[in-house]
């Protein structure tokens, strides 16, 4: 009974953990970044490089494919 359990709670784990989406999460996460490094003072402070929103990415990244 108790690996039937286990097995369950593995199997809700893993159902859940797909249907996150995992390149906007980390595409969005680069974005947070980059605006976080352009605000730090001093010289380490890096340009802030805009990238486009991701349904922007997502469309460009579209047209891409069907042109090759």
């Amino acid at each position: 009974m108790r690996f039937a359990a286990w097995l369950a709670f593995a199997a809700a784990l893993l159902g859940g953990c797909a249907q996150i989406h995992w390149e906007r999460a980390f595409y969005d996460g680069m974005r947070t970044n980059a605006a976080q490094q352009a605000r730090r003072p001093g010289p380490d402070a890096v340009p802030h490089a805009s990238l486009p929103e991701h349904a922007d990415y997502e469309a460009e990244r579209r047209r891409l494919q069907r042109a090759q």
